[in-house]
């Protein structure tokens, strides 16, 4: 965590492209489906 006086959009703006999409990072979805064993299915909203 870094923490700043104020807010600085150069750390903003990747969790804001997070928010852009409606799905986990890949990295995520893999490690649910390869460590914790657990089958995700999409649906479109």
């Amino acid at each position: 965590m870094l923490l700043t006086g104020q807010p600085d959009s150069r750390y903003l703006e990747p969790f804001r492209e997070l928010a852009r999409d409606p799905w986990l990072p890949g990295s995520v979805e893999n490690y649910i489906r390869d460590v914790l064993g657990v089958s995700l299915e999409r649906k479109e909203g």
